[in-house]
């Protein structure tokens, strides 16, 4: 089975960490994301 994923172009997981690290305070170099889907680069 197949998956399917539906986005905003103008969102990414850098976007939406970089909104969460801003609200809580969080310095972006203590920020590593990783991803399994294929389209993480």
């Amino acid at each position: 089975m197949g998956t399917a994923e539906i986005n905003v172009p103008e969102i990414s997981k850098y976007v939406a960490l970089e909104w969460v690290a801003k609200k809580f305070g969080i310095d972006n170099s203590e920020i590593m994301a990783m991803g399994v889907m294929p389209n993480n680069p």
